[in-house]
């Protein structure tokens, strides 16, 4: 492992962080685009910092920062580089710039309609404000080498996309942002338990060894399996997995179109790096124990979150419920206990950051250019209508799918190889039938994809929708072009397999061929055979199941109180709230200096 010399990993944290406090006032002085463009160079910081590293030094081992912060009670703040955190800075450094340059059209076209309903709008230098907040936080999460400088990072960027939704969402933001922070801070409650556990047992919060300069491998092994257990409890209530996983169709639904382009590719997915560098390298013992659990789990999340996004009719809920699906994926290339299934999650992450981002994207361009168009039914022949949308709608489509040609592709091709590379997959029988589970999950994949393309963009018109056309020319512009670059490094990335594969070894070519082959064959007969029947019986399953038992069981019971919170987020959101919120997070972030320095 190398050690640097100087911090600079956490001051490309902790320096954008602390400039965007200063954009609400330079957005009265400077143009919008001028605002787009400050903010562009302060995301790339991370990204463009790591990348450096990369080029000079080899990630593996691994590259450490020099120490910034240390103190006996919690430990040392530093921040650590290798193949693993430089993949999901890749998913995050690449998305977040281009969804911040995409957001401006759309957040300007948002402030303009909540001024016209009579509500106090802030500003554009106020949501870039949090959203670089909200978006550095999360580099500065898959960065870190300790437990409570983790805890940190993850509490900032929820406090980002909390204000982002409470003030810019759509229907009752109110209630959804509160929604989504009670979620949160259950999550972060439930980790910190596990991190108190962890320290108290080993005395310290830290994951890596300063003195040996090594990752602390299976220091947790002697503790309670209930300390490693909450520690990734924390992180599969963020993580959006079955039975927690019921607040996330709310805060896409109601979030801002470029919040939701990170909240369910990013923020969900760094939950990842979690299991991965906390969990499962901290406690392989215990991870090993629970890995069966983990296997049935999020198999069946993959299952019921793709059987619900055959269901919904809304798209951006439709998308809330494919990440459900999605993240079952990654947390079951995990729990295989191998190399090929564990890097095949981690693809997965990045997969599903550039695909999720094009879909949202694509969405947010029906709302702010096309007449606010929400509901899939009221889409009707797209494809003639805004060709270069639906083109960037289509790509993100395949990208998700892991349709061959796209990056996508390794994510699949690596869990597939992983699951049956595992212990008990002994012999054929065993072998032939977690094939058939997991070309099963992915022809839900290709089933809610297919069809939903279908719907949207190749199905006739009807008197109805043509009543409803109110459409704007969708060109090359600001929105679409960031797009773009996201969906041609989908396919590009297909043909650099070498770096994204870390330690795994490459299946050989015969295996990769029979493996797109059978995705190719079960892709297409799932088109055809899930339409019908299984679509009504998907409607009937969301609305006997999801909504009137576990949507009512969640939030009927929470219901009470968060509308006696909302009430009074009500009363404070009356004016003020635009004015000290940036003193809210400007005390948290002195408080955090203070500590540091």
């Amino acid at each position: 492992m190398i050690k640097l010399d100087f911090p600079i990993m956490m001051l490309a944290v902790l320096i954008p962080i602390i400039a965007s406090l200063f954009l609400p006032f330079l957005a009265k002085k400077i143009k919008n685009k001028f605002l787009v463009l400050i903010s562009f160079i302060l995301l790339l910081f991370p990204p463009v910092t790591a990348g450096i590293l990369a080029l000079n030094f080899e990630l593996d081992p691994g590259i450490l920062d020099a120490v910034f912060f240390q103190f006996p009670a919690v430990g040392s703040f530093s921040m650590y580089l290798d193949w693993l955190s430089g993949l999901y800075i890749l998913g995050i450094g690449v998305v977040t710039p281009l969804v911040g340059i995409y957001s401006k059209r759309y957040m300007e076209h948002r402030i303009e309609v909540l001024e016209a309903q009579g509500d106090d709008a802030p500003s554009l230098g106020i949501y870039y404000m949090f959203y670089i907040i909200f978006s550095i936080s999360m580099s500065g999460v898959v960065l870190s080498t300790n437990l409570i400088q983790f805890y940190i990072f993850l509490k900032l960027s929820v406090i980002g996309s909390f204000f982002l939704i409470l003030l810019y969402g759509y229907g009752e933001r109110k209630k959804t942002a509160l929604i989504y922070l009670v979620w949160s801070s259950i999550a972060g409650f439930v980790f910190l338990v596990g991190s108190l556990g962890f320290a108290s047992s080993l005395g310290t919060f830290d994951t890596i060894d300063l003195q040996s300069l090594e990752v602390k491998m299976g220091i947790g092994e002697g503790l309670h399996i209930l300390i490693p257990l909450a520690l990734f409890m924390g992180m599969y209530i963020k993580k959006a997995i079955f039975g927690a996983h019921i607040w996330l169709p709310y805060a896409h639904a109601d979030a801002p179109t470029p919040i939701s382009a990170l909240l369910s590719p990013n923020l969900i997915g760094i939950s990842g790096w979690a299991m991965v560098r906390i969990v499962y390298e901290l406690f392989p013992i215990q991870f090993e124990t629970m890995s069966l659990f983990f296997l049935v789990i999020s198999f069946f999340t993959m299952m019921y979150g793709g059987v619900m996004a055959l269901a919904q009719t809304n798209l951006k809920r439709l998308m809330a419920y494919i990440s459900v699906s999605q993240m079952g994926w990654v947390v079951f290339g995990f729990a295989t206990l191998t190399i090929e299934g564990i890097v095949g999650g981690v693809l997965l992450f990045v997969k599903h950051s550039l695909s999720l981002s094009i879909l949202f994207m694509s969405a947010g361009l029906l709302i702010s250019d096309c007449g606010g168009l929400k509901e899939i039914p009221d889409m009707k022949a797209l494809k003639k209508k805004v060709p270069v949308n639906s083109f960037l709608m289509i790509s993100g489509f395949l990208i998700l799918m892991g349709f061959p040609l796209t990056m996508g592709f390794w994510s699949k091709a690596m869990i597939f190889s992983g699951a049956t590379k595992m212990d008990f997959v002994t012999g054929m029988p065993s072998f032939l039938f977690m094939a058939a589970l997991l070309l099963l999950a992915g022809s839900i994949t290709a089933a809610y994809a297919l069809i939903t393309l279908k719907r949207i963009l190749f199905s006739s018109d009807t008197p109805e929708t043509k009543k409803r056309d109110t459409f704007k020319p969708i060109g090359w512009n600001s929105s679409t072009i960031p797009m773009a670059i996201l969906a041609g490094l989908g396919f590009l990335l297909f043909f650099l397999p070498g770096p994204l594969l870390g330690a795994a070894e490459m299946p050989s070519t015969s295996h990769l061929v029979m493996e797109g082959g059978a995705f190719l064959i079960v892709y297409f007969i799932s088109f055809y055979l899930y339409q019908g029947k299984p679509e009504e019986l998907s409607r009937l399953l969301f609305e006997k199941f999801e909504v009137n038992i576990i949507d009512r069981f969640y939030h009927h019971q929470l219901g009470a109180g968060i509308k006696k919170m909302g009430s009074a987020l009500q009363t404070a959101h009356n004016g003020v709230m635009s004015n000290y919120m940036l003193w809210m997070v400007a005390g948290f972030l002195i408080i955090i200096l203070y500590f540091l320095l």
